[in-house]
């Protein structure tokens, strides 16, 4: 448990300039020749080094700190190479903003750059230097609005029609291994309807304003 945000800062800028091939090593981690089989690992790496022991609960990474823990893939321009996940989407376990999961991880992050790129070998790609983060007043506001207009539609049973062109901050996308791993969720006749489970993300547009800072810590 880390008594202050400055111990988990430094905690996490000990990976800066280290590989993958370092850290999981360090780790006794095998490492693969790719992602494909094993997207989350990078992640597992880190939360390992940084002690999170559970990274899919409803409160922050760091509940003691109300920090969440998010690595952000950059390309050789330092732009961000995918949208990144904050949580899984549940509509009628969340009746406000204030006490949704996406709030609750998204007041305070702790973003750890890492290289990528088709041509940067996973091994040799190294961690960049973290940093903390918080929202704008201005950030937050569309948050709660992308938000809200998310889970309007989703309450209104427009689960499947709400897709990934939404939000201008945050978006939904299926979040499943493949389409026939359903969710059940209720419509709007109060039916049950199977669909496949969807998260909440930031769009890589958003984050590449935060890309900028981080880029220039390799």
């Amino acid at each position: 448990m880390y008594k202050s945000e400055l111990e988990l800062l430094n905690k996490a800028q000990q990976l800066a300039g280290m590989t993958l091939s370092q850290v999981s090593k360090n780790q006794d981690i095998i490492l693969p020749t790719n992602l494909s089989k094993a997207k989350g690992l990078i992640g597992q790496l880190a939360e390992n080094h940084l002690g999170v022991t559970a990274p899919n609960a409803p409160e922050p990474d760091f509940p003691e700190l109300g920090v969440e823990l998010k690595t952000l893939p950059l390309d050789i321009r330092g732009l961000p190479t995918e949208s990144t996940y904050i949580c899984r989407c549940h509509s009628q376990f969340e009746p406000s903003w204030s006490d949704s999961r996406v709030w609750h991880k998204t007041q305070r992050i702790l973003w750890l750059p890492i290289e990528s790129g088709p041509d940067l070998a996973l091994g040799s790609r190294r961690f960049g230097l973290a940093q903390l983060w918080s929202p704008s007043p201005e950030q937050a506001q569309q948050m709660a609005t992308d938000w809200e207009e998310l889970m309007e539609a989703l309450n209104c049973g427009d689960l499947d029609q709400t897709g990934a062109q939404h939000g201008q901050i945050l978006q939904l996308r299926p979040k499943a291994a493949n389409s026939t791993c359903l969710h059940q969720h209720v419509g709007e006749d109060a039916t049950l309807i199977a669909s496949v489970p969807k998260g909440f993300y930031f769009r890589s547009s958003f984050t590449r304003s935060i890309a900028q800072s981080l880029w220039k810590c390799f």
